[in-house]
């Protein structure tokens, strides 16, 4: 019954997700990924078998544990342009790359260490097997993203 579950949420969020990627190559990103965390929602409701108050606080939290990693993801993302720009530039700054370079380091540390402190506040909400669970569901909803697309990509090659 469990493996239904899963492909029929599966399905649904194919179905979501494919209608809407033509719009997303042509600027609607925003709404794609509304409905990939949508999806991913759903799942998690399912995989972790949360009551109302719990799911309530759980996702208030992944929210803002999402909001400050998308951040500093957009700044991670800032600083790679500037080490291409400087790349492309006739004359090199060694002092300017060592000093990106260590900017990308400090913020790859930060969000690693967001993470370890999003999962450690868990505990107050979940338990050992519902966080288990959690590293398990998002290891595999990204897989099983990343594979979706890598399909919907080449079918649309050929």
């Amino acid at each position: 019954m469990k493996n239904i579950v899963t492909w029929l949420f599966l399905s649904v969020g194919l179905i979501l997700l494919f209608p809407s990627a033509n719009y997303a190559q042509r600027g609607g990103k925003g709404q794609n990924l509304q409905k990939v965390d949508q999806l991913e929602k759903v799942r998690l409701l399912d995989v972790l078998q949360m009551n109302d108050d719990v799911s309530i606080k759980f996702f208030n939290r992944r929210r803002e544990f999402k909001q400050k990693q998308r951040e500093i993801g957009e700044q991670a993302e800032k600083v790679i342009d500037e080490l291409q720009s400087v790349l492309k530039g006739q004359d090199k700054d060694i002092n300017r790359l060592k000093k990106l370079n260590e900017d990308l380091l400090r913020l790859e540390a930060q969000r690693q260490k967001q993470r370890l402190d999003y999962m450690t506040s868990l505990t107050d909400l979940l338990s050992p097997e519902q966080i288990a669970k959690l590293a398990i569901f998002e290891r595999d909803f990204k897989k099983e993203i990343r594979e979706a697309l890598s399909h919907r990509r080449q079918s649309e090659k050929n």
